[in-house]
């Protein structure tokens, strides 16, 4: 005996395979799409990443001061005056704005070739640790 109703059965079960199908596709493209992006934006920020806390001291005194006060000089030169920047490395304790860099270890005036180096550092002082600078730019040049 035959059933009437096989084909159209037969017909359904095709079409709700391919939309599943088609929904495992556009699921898993979706997914893919995240993940690369998420990706992405992980090794674009590690890349982004500064090496070095660029942070403004005077000469005379030894003392933090707000970073504006190094502002007309190169990020690894000397600015006219008596203020120049200090880099202190990832792990290096910074002092905060009025603090003298003699009770703080860790930092350097001139930068090694290719490490990145980042102002707006905390004027609270602290750890430098990853991520937490403001702006950035590429060092390798020596501080004078």
């Amino acid at each position: 005996m035959i059933d009437p109703f096989e084909r159209e059965r037969e017909r359904e079960a095709a079409v709700r395979k391919k939309r599943s199908q088609r929904r495992t596709v556009v699921v898993g493209l979706g997914v893919t799409a995240l993940l690369a992006g998420t990706i992405t934006a992980i090794v674009a920020s590690n890349e982004a990443e500064a090496d070095y806390a660029q942070v403004c001291f005077n000469d005379e005194t030894g003392e933090r001061v707000d970073d504006a006060q190094c502002d007309n000089s190169s990020s690894a030169g000397r600015s006219s005056g008596i203020y120049s920047w200090y880099f202190y490395s990832r792990g290096a304790s910074v002092p905060a704005v009025g603090q003298n860099r003699s009770q703080y270890t860790g930092f350097t005036k001139t930068v090694p070739q290719g490490a990145k180096t980042s102002t707006g550092y905390s004027t609270k002082g602290g750890t430098v640790s990853r991520g937490g600078f403001g702006s950035s730019s590429k060092g390798g040049s020596t501080g004078g």
